[in-house]
């Protein structure tokens, strides 16, 4: 309970909260709010599928891909992944990028990367899955239920670049 309470803390309250909206590069916003030394990108999904029992179901999930800056990060943000409800018990979760891999850990409804110093690989992932023009692509599951989104890497780049110009 204790570690819910950091986690939301140290969390951006929802990445699609509007009043912080400073910019918009491609599919990813740019959020900084005013007067904090915190900002964070972020991209929906640009296709989602949920499979329960081998059948599709619909799924009215808010899911984001997020990277926060914080003081003292050295520019490297932290990802996080917002599925929009709690994972399945007994679910593994894989981010692919091109030529990567990377496991996450979940708590809550979000995910993040298992090894923390993991961070900057995972954005050389995404600025060349940007550069090919390749999705990202997340798999979440246990043995029941399958999900499968997939995320635009287009404008991470020049998003992350004005973030970090924001929240130096």
């Amino acid at each position: 309970m204790i570690l819910a309470a950091l986690i939301a803390a140290a969390t951006p309250a929802t990445a699609a909260n509007y009043e912080t909206l400073q910019a918009h590069f491609a599919d990813w916003s740019v959020f900084a709010p005013e007067g904090e030394a915190t900002c964070w990108i972020s991209t929906t999904p640009m296709a989602s599928e949920t499979m329960r029992g081998g059948v599709i179901a619909l799924d009215d999930r808010e899911t984001y891909l997020i990277f926060t800056l914080r003081p003292g990060s050295s520019g490297i943000p932290e990802m996080s992944y917002v599925f929009g409800r709690a994972f399945d018990p007994g679910s593994a979760i894989r981010l692919l990028a091109p030529l990567a891999g990377f496991d996450l850990f979940q708590q809550d409804g979000w995910a993040w990367l298992r090894k923390p110093q993991q961070d900057h690989a995972l954005v050389q992932a995404v600025s060349h899955a940007e550069t090919i023009v390749q999705p990202l692509h997340i798999q979440t599951g246990a043995p029941e239920s399958q999900t499968s989104d997939r995320f635009s890497a287009q404008g991470f780049s020049a998003a992350l670049q004005d973030a970090t110009r924001r929240c130096p």
